[in-house]
């Protein structure tokens, strides 16, 4: 885990809190239908989404798994059009997903790559950069944390123990084109 300088913490802690704040109150605001209209998907093979999946689950909503025909499965989850659509999965499932989501009017918001226990590549869209620095912050506990931001659900600081990535994973979000 890298050590990080007094002012990555203070730009971490600046975005951080706004971000935490609204998710709070939006999520507090909106209604039901609308908060039931995210779509968590998992690959339920790696321990890193197991812990992602395991995290929503204990919030209240289910992480889907990607299994069987990939394709198939995106258009028919895809096809309840949901407002968001948060990932964690391999970057075979990321691809098969995306690219489907593409074809249905979807746009990639953020990716955030994991190798090893180390993040990799941030890729986010104007607007969505907290997103990166909210993982950075979070290192190994990150599936957890990203569960939490997908549901606007309290964080739960100091309780858990880090999962190492054991691999190669993504995180990712999509949502419907503007």
């Amino acid at each position: 885990m890298n050590a990080l300088a007094r002012r990555e913490v203070l730009a971490l802690a600046a975005a951080a809190v706004p971000m935490v704040a609204m998710s709070h109150s939006a999520a507090a605001l909106e209604p039901a239908a609308a908060r039931a209209s995210r779509l968590l998907v998992h690959d339920a093979a790696l321990p890193v989404t197991r812990a992602f999946a395991a995290r929503a689950q204990a919030l209240g909503t289910p992480a889907i798994a990607l299994q069987g025909d990939p394709i198939r499965q995106a258009r028919q989850l895809l096809g309840q059009r949901p407002m968001a659509i948060f990932g964690m999965t391999r970057a075979s499932d990321h691809l098969l997903f995306t690219e489907v989501a593409r074809e249905m009017g979807y746009e990639e918001l953020v990716r955030i790559t994991h190798r090893a226990g180390c993040l990799g590549e941030t890729r986010c869209r104007e607007g969505a950069e907290a997103f990166a620095a909210l993982a950075r912050a979070n290192a190994p506990l990150w599936p957890e944390a990203f569960a939490e931001l997908a549901l606007g659900a309290v964080p739960q600081c100091g309780t858990r123990r880090g999962i190492d990535a054991g691999g190669s994973s993504f995180s990712w979000v999509l949502r419907p084109k503007n």
